[in-house]
């Protein structure tokens, strides 16, 4: 199967669902925060921030 975020071609084990959007991600893309893995930085932020933080 493939990585929704780079297409890489990874076993399907090896795929994440991101919690947020419901993209198919692999380790390699994976934003950690918390427990939990996400898709993107985005989608990270959106989960415990309502959206992405601010930018300075």
């Amino acid at each position: 199967m493939k990585c929704e975020v780079c297409s890489a071609e990874v076993e399907e084990e090896e795929l994440h669902r991101c919690p947020i959007c419901s993209k198919l991600f692999c380790d390699e893309c994976a934003v950690d925060k918390g427990d939990k893995k996400f898709c993107s930085r985005f989608c990270a932020e959106y989960s415990f921030y309502g959206g992405p933080e601010p930018e300075d």
